[in-house]
């Protein structure tokens, strides 16, 4: 079903790109009219995708709040140094990537890299300006939770659903099991939601291809080629940074640790299953790095079940590319809103081959800015990446296992 959906997609793309050009040379008075038949497709499916992102990201976020309760000493230890290790590790690399990203857009070839379209219809609203010196207030704790959602204010839900998952844990067991269950069937009922609004995807991106090209050009072909060659680029700094990381944290050369990795490396790039690679990674701990077992044993398989660095440079990659070709100026407030939506994401992402992406974060690109033609229109960079995105997740796996192990080791 993704695969066929990818495929249309692309058909549909290619043709409304050659519709566009065709109208844009032959029959100009014609473009009109279909730009704006576009554009009403493209605003329709655009409003209908910014009406799920409250609601999904409310109930995701409880769900992934919810429900953790260690019932050893030992489980409790682990329950808190491996997932703030997670977190850790995860922050950092995102960070990294955007401060790598915007030093990069200074670079005149990629400085000039943009998209020369008018501002698509159903283009979320820009945010309206402080009010006063306490504007900041009403942004983290709006007095209406309604009108915060009718504006996509998402830290403010975010920090709302929050407290209602602490506020929920003094309830009895039976009661909370209840919240918990109700969250769950909300989060998978907007994600069936959301899979039905990407199946009209095809149609979509021939109508974004048509409007595209009979008000631009041909740019397309230049700025996906600059978008894919960026994001493989950050992906493999990370994997570099990751090295240095553990390298350090565990006291071992470079080279040991890369003849430790290759085993993994090279399954991660034969399977583009990052969960493939955990029975290698194991062994590289005991044999080649002489990590505790026990902490292995638990620290590896969870990483690998659990945490996908990729998502922390990928999506950043593709968020901030695509503002900047399109000349849209994201805040820090809504950077930092975006990478707290990824981590529930990621946590939930599968370790395996990624040939298409799953769009579960298209309505979140719509709510900042984003229209989602453009979103869909770099989504085929996914499947040309995804070896590249194993491989980091791969090396974050051990890297996590190394951290994990010397900050036992200080704490015992």
């Amino acid at each position: 079903m993704k695969r066929s959906l990818t495929l249309l997609s692309l058909l549909g793309l290619l043709l409304g790109i050659l519709l566009g050009a065709a109208l844009q040379r032959f029959a100009p008075a014609g473009a009109g009219v279909a730009t704006t038949v576009a554009d009403g497709l493209i605003r329709a499916w655009t409003n209908a995708l910014r009406l799920v992102v409250p609601v999904l990201v409310v109930a995701q976020l409880y769900v992934a709040l919810a429900g953790r309760h260690p019932s050893t000493a030992g489980a409790v230890r682990l329950g808190v140094v491996v997932p703030v290790v997670f977190v850790a590790l995860w922050t950092f690399m995102a960070l990294a990537t955007i401060a790598v990203l915007l030093a990069l857009f200074s670079l005149p070839i990629l400085r000039d890299l943009s998209l020369s379209l008018p501002a698509l219809s159903g283009q979320a609203p820009a945010p309206s300006g402080a009010a006063g010196p306490g504007w900041w207030i009403d942004e983290l704790i709006p007095p209406n939770l309604m009108a915060a959602a009718a504006a996509n204010n998402l830290l403010a839900l975010m920090l709302f659903t929050v407290a209602l998952a602490f506020a929920a844990q003094r309830l009895p067991p039976e009661r909370r099991r209840v919240f918990e269950a109700g969250f769950g069937a909300v989060r998978d009922t907007m994600a069936v939601l959301v899979e039905w609004l990407v199946r009209p995807a095809p149609l979509m991106l021939l109508a974004f291809g048509l409007r595209f090209t009979s008000v631009a050009g041909l740019q397309v072909g230049e700025v996906l080629l600059s978008y894919a060659v960026l994001r493989i680029a950050l992906l493999l700094t990370g994997i570099a940074l990751l090295y240095v990381i553990a390298s350090v944290a565990g006291g071992f050369s470079l080279a040991r640790l890369a003849r430790a990795l290759a085993p993994a490396q090279l399954t991660a790039l034969a399977t583009r299953s990052s969960l493939a690679t955990v029975p290698a990674l194991l062994t590289a701990a005991d044999r080649d790095l002489a990590l505790p077992p026990v902490t292995s044993s638990v620290v590896i398989p969870l990483a690998g079940a659990t945490l996908k660095v990729s998502r922390a440079v990928s999506e950043p990659v593709q968020l901030l590319f695509l503002a900047h070709v399109l000349g849209i100026q994201l805040s820090a407030a809504q950077l930092a809103v975006f990478l707290l939506i990824l981590i529930p994401m990621a946590i939930s992402s599968p370790g395996t081959p990624r040939p298409v992406s799953t769009l579960r974060l298209l309505p979140v690109y719509v709510s900042l800015g984003i229209p989602a033609p453009y979103y869909l229109l770099t989504e085929p960079v996914t499947a040309i990446s995804d070896p590249f995105d194993t491989m980091i997740n791969t090396t974050t796996y051990l890297t996590t296992d190394v951290l994990v192990a010397r900050l036992s080791e200080r704490s015992a």
